[in-house]
């Protein structure tokens, strides 16, 4: 697998990434052990998770098998943070309290002793970004973070981080957005934002969905949460992506192609 620079650090990692936003969830530690040794054995190193992905069970799959399925040093461990919610003096997303709070939190389920890519999971307008910012150079400054990236920024944010960040000794190395068929503003937004400030633009939902045969096979139960966490006008989104999901899919069977191997 091709290998490639973060943008204009140092770090060097595979072009494809494992997310493991499922692990957890429809996807149990036995077989995301057998994931992860596919990916590193095809030259994977980016292994993508979040502290609120399955309220943080995902990184403690993943800090479960770091050292036993496969070496540590093989693995690229980037996981996000400042997607809580939670009541407290620091419960706010992406001041620095909760930030350094969720990151002692990711270290201790990854059972590791520094996340190689730390990501903002999301924009925080109810925190001077400053602060956010500031947390993010303490946490490499401390040893306890390499790199630093953003995700889900729109344009504007992008640049406006990128733009504040350079008063910090602490740079971006990266911005994951999504990328679809049904999703392009990447193309005319955040990929021109992304050159400008030399960040490098990490898509997910490459194939038109996470996990694209995961989402067919998606069950009631898991499309009963995402109404509930997705206000009306996601949850139209949602249902146009499941529909076409539905489409591909039936497109692929009629083709003969198998859908593992279209995804690979």
């Amino acid at each position: 697998m091709e290998q490639r620079q973060l943008g204009r650090s140092g770090l060097r990692v595979s072009r494809l990434a494992l997310g493991t936003m499922n692990w957890g969830l429809d996807t149990d530690a036995n077989d995301a052990a057998d994931q992860l040794v596919a990916f590193r054995d095809a030259g994977g190193t980016l292994v993508d998770t979040a502290d609120v992905y399955q309220d943080g069970h995902s990184e403690h799959i993943l800090g479960s098998l770091l050292g036993t399925v496969v070496p540590r040093d093989d693995i690229i461990v980037a996981t996000k943070a400042g997607a809580h919610r939670h009541n407290g003096p620091f419960g706010t997303g992406t001041s620095r309290g909760a930030l350094l709070n969720a990151l002692h939190g990711s270290l201790r389920r990854l059972r590791v002793d520094h996340i190689d890519l730390w990501q903002l999971h999301t924009w925080d307008p109810s925190v001077p970004l400053q602060e956010t910012l500031d947390a993010l150079d303490t946490a490499v400054t401390s040893g306890k973070v390499r790199y630093v990236g953003i995700s889900n920024h729109t344009g504007w944010q992008l640049a406006t981080t990128a733009t504040l960040s350079r008063t910090t000794r602490t740079a971006l190395s990266s911005l994951q957005t999504e990328y679809s068929l049904v999703e392009r503003t990447a193309e005319h937004e955040i990929a021109p934002a992304a050159d400008h400030h030399a960040n490098d633009d990490a898509v997910y939902h490459v194939h038109t969905g996470y996990r694209f045969v995961q989402k067919i096979r998606m069950t009631r139960s898991i499309q009963h949460r995402n109404r509930k966490r997705f206000p009306s006008q996601g949850r139209q989104k949602q249902s146009s992506r499941y529909r076409l999901y539905g489409y591909l899919h039936l497109l692929l069977i009629r083709s003969g192609i198998h859908v593992p191997e279209w995804l690979v």
